[in-house]
């Protein structure tokens, strides 16, 4: 699921995609996706996962992210994380 994760947020448009972007990564990122995912393995698995499992994932990542400081602010008054143009949530204090 990490690597779907990865090529939703890097901006990849089809499985396709994420399988190429898998396939392309370096060492660094191999602790989180360990090698390439075919689109096939993709296609076969995004209909059997839970929307309510995806949504905690999601989360989960983004309160790490949060935690470790990785989130910069872009000349915005306020730590917003968007994803396709839909706003996630607002984070103006502490994630816990």
């Amino acid at each position: 699921m990490n690597g779907l994760f990865v090529g939703m947020l890097a901006g990849c448009r089809t499985l396709r995609d994420v399988e190429a972007l898998t396939d392309e990564m370096g060492d660094a990122e191999r602790d989180r996706v360990p090698r390439r995912i075919p689109d096939t393995t993709l296609y076969e698995l995004v209909p059997r996962l839970d929307v309510e499992q995806l949504r905690r994932k999601l989360h989960q990542q983004v309160r790490a992210l949060w935690r470790a400081k990785s989130f910069e602010p872009q000349d915005l008054p306020c730590g917003v994380l968007s994803i396709d143009g839909k706003g996630i949530g607002a984070l103006s204090h502490d994630a816990e």
